[in-house]
């Protein structure tokens, strides 16, 4: 979901995490922790406006996940030269 609004144009932290998190929830997915932040300096982002990871633990079950997906703009340019992950956050 975070890449897919981050490709569209999206630029605004707070609205991507709101829907990654709504989507993570339908799923029944316990989120701990979901942030995007910059990839050079894991500092919180509020707007996209350039390179941006996201950042993700959760819990299905008793099982804790832990996971990162860079993100790309809508020009499409990626994220600090890194390889998309194979899911999507």
């Amino acid at each position: 979901m975070a890449a897919a609004l981050v490709a569209a144009g999206e630029t605004n932290v707070g609205t991507i995490v709101e829907a990654a998190r709504a989507e993570l929830d339908d799923a029944h997915v316990l989120t701990e922790y979901l942030q995007i932040v910059n990839p050079d300096t894991l500092l919180p982002m509020t707007t996209i406006n350039g390179p941006a990871l996201a950042l993700v633990a959760a819990r299905v079950g008793s099982t804790r996940l832990i996971d990162n997906q860079p993100l790309s703009t809508a020009t499409g340019a990626p994220a600090h030269g890194s390889a998309q992950a194979a899911g999507s956050i």
